[in-house]
């Protein structure tokens, strides 16, 4: 593996190979789930939300974003291959109620080559 993620959500890894394969660990029930939808290269960063949604990218410059049981929910090329994501949760969403930091994070943050950030 050249990359590897435990989620927010107890007991689930994210393990990427070279060939930009995936797989996700179910460590509770011991369990490799295969990826069908994969990044076309080796996969470099990621990033899960506490909605347990994994955004993940590749040195070809692919952003990847999946559901926690491996489904593909979108797949972008970006101008520049990101070295960092992040999820949060948007600006308006924001409160300063304790509760909310269960809400779902629906922002992505993709540094793109080290210099550009992409919201």
């Amino acid at each position: 593996p050249i990359f590897a993620l435990w989620s927010k959500k107890p007991g689930q890894l994210a393990i990427g190979s070279s060939q930009g394969a995936l797989v996700l660990y179910d460590d509770v029930r011991r369990k490799k789930v295969p990826v069908a939808a994969k990044n076309p290269d080796n996969i470099t960063c990621g990033a899960w939300s506490n909605g347990h949604v994994l955004a993940l990218g590749s040195v070809d410059g692919t952003l990847t974003i999946s559901d926690g049981n491996g489904q593909l929910l979108a797949q972008q090329l970006l101008r520049l291959p990101p070295v960092e994501i992040r999820f949060a949760q948007s600006h308006s969403s924001r409160s300063q109620s304790p509760l909310d930091e269960k809400r779902e994070e629906r922002t992505i943050s993709v540094l793109l080559g080290r210099e550009t950030l992409l919201l």
